[in-house]
């Protein structure tokens, strides 16, 4: 049998062989060959490690130098160190080349689902045309509805939409030209109209008229600046506002369709991820389903934006919006009643029960506390009724507290006489019942428990406390 010494020298050449082959074989680019020169390094590095340890253990038990050794098991480690960087560089190439077969299978398939649906949608216009062409056959007497062409407003964005009305509908008509002139400045918007007006009404002045419109409007890289421009200009969005963004969707769709219609979306595409940043609340949504949407071009952006907008539709309708605006509204003018009634009907309206009034409550004590219970059952911050805000109110009374529109129970300037913050030295304006009058207050000055107060006298009151 061979010595372990043997075989090694004879793995470690063939080794050495095998390493030197790797470039000729990689520079033939054919996956095979490659594959099995790989193979063969690890199957002839294995062997090398095998054998390797055997030789290794009979030196030890030969009780050969260790230094000696080390060295010898260096200059191994190195032969093995290249035939590893030859694999790893093999392996590269076939995951290179994985990752680009499969890159091309996916472009493969999505040219093949691209051609079918073009062929699809070309199936479905024909016969649509066809079927259009045998009901026009089949009715030809059938009276058509007169089209309305709506005036162009001189803006560039508009031109396109104007001019192709305009040319099929008029244009290209047989009536005479100088009815065609008279329709034409029918159309215009009175801005744009003085720009042709004072041509003459003959047929040359129609086509003087059409020569000034469109060198004026309808200059092609006029048109495509100002829908870029419309772009550029859409709003920052920085919340789920579900409104604004279904309103951002129809501009950038509208602009998106427009420059696609006259070949010219290319030139603008670089402004995909400028557009993307003004929605900073939807941007995770948008991009989630996609690990390509840094390459998007502003069709695959509007696509996914009018996904999003048919899972978050604008929920709220006509009538709701009516009821919202009737309920911001304040109420009509109504009975009046006696504010001690009230009270004794209504009781606190922060624990709910009947036997104190709302700025005497035990039980919520704190200002901030009920503030939030009078906001979260929307009540007035002024008389604590319903269906109204502070803004609102038709109550003439006030702090008792410091004279301000808001509940004498959530002030929080107790200590404050009233009148303090006025300039007019305290003078009030007292209203009657009817609203239609008004009178001073009777105050005088009342020593209580050693602390000296304003005390008012009213002589309408309906009960005394005092003992």
């Amino acid at each position: 049998m061979e010595a372990p010494e043997s075989k090694l020298k004879t793995k470690l050449l063939q080794l050495q062989m095998t390493v030197s082959r790797t470039e000729k074989i990689l520079q033939t680019e054919s996956q095979h060959p490659i594959a099995r020169q790989q193979t063969a390094l690890e199957t002839i590095t294995t062997e090398i490690e095998l054998l390797k340890g055997e030789v290794e253990a009979k030196k030890i038990t030969d009780k050969e130098d260790p230094d000696e050794i080390e060295k010898w098991i260096g200059e191994i480690e190195v032969q093995l160190a290249k035939a590893d960087d030859k694999v790893k560089r093999l392996q590269q190439w076939q995951d290179q080349i994985t990752s680009e077969g499969k890159q091309r299978e996916r472009e493969e398939q999505l040219h093949h689902e691209r051609e079918l649906y073009e062929a699809k949608i070309k199936l479905k216009s024909e016969l649509k045309l066809s079927s259009e062409n045998v009901g026009a056959k089949d009715e030809v007497q059938a009276k058509l509805p007169k089209l309305t062409i709506t005036k162009f407003n001189g803006t560039y964005q508009d031109w396109t939409r104007f001019w192709n009305q305009f040319s099929e509908t008029i244009d290209k008509s047989g009536i005479p030209s100088v009815t065609k002139f008279a329709y034409l400045r029918e159309l215009l918007d009175t801005n744009v109209r003085k720009t042709v007006e004072a041509l003459p009404f003959t047929g040359e002045g129609y086509v003087r008229a059409k020569t000034i419109l469109e060198e004026k409007y309808g200059k092609k890289c006029e048109i495509i600046k100002a829908y870029t421009k419309q772009i550029l200009e859409l709003p920052v969005i920085p919340n789920v506002n579900i409104k604004k963004i279904h309103e951002f969707y129809d501009t950038l769709m509208y602009a998106v369709q427009s420059l696609e219609t006259m070949g010219c979306l290319q030139q603008v595409n670089g402004n995909v991820a400028l557009t993307l940043e003004k929605l900073p609340g939807i941007r995770g949504d948008l991009i989630r389903t996609d690990p390509d949407w840094e390459s998007w071009d502003f069709v695959k952006f509007v696509e996914a934006l009018h996904l999003w907008t048919r899972r978050n539709p604008i929920e709220q309708s006509n009538e709701t919006r009516s009821r919202d605006r009737e309920y911001r509204r304040p109420p009509p003018p109504g009975k009046l009643y006696h504010a001690r009634d009230q009270v004794q009907q209504r009781g606190c309206v922060y624990c709910k029960e009947k036997n104190h009034k709302s700025s005497e409550c035990s039980k919520v004590t704190t200002v901030s506390e009920r503030r939030q219970i009078l906001a979260k059952h929307r009540l007035c911050f002024n008389c604590t009724g319903e269906n109204h805000r502070a803004a609102e109110c038709p109550s003439k009374r006030s702090c008792q507290h410091c004279d301000r529109r808001h509940h004498t129970s959530i002030c929080d300037r107790t200590g404050e006489p009233a009148g303090s913050s006025r300039g007019d030295g305290g003078s009030k304006k007292l209203y009657t019942i009817n609203q239609s009058s008004e009178g001073v207050f009777l105050v005088v000055n009342v020593c209580v428990n050693g602390i000296l107060c304003r005390a008012l006298i009213d002589s309408g009151t309906g009960s005394s406390y005092s003992e």
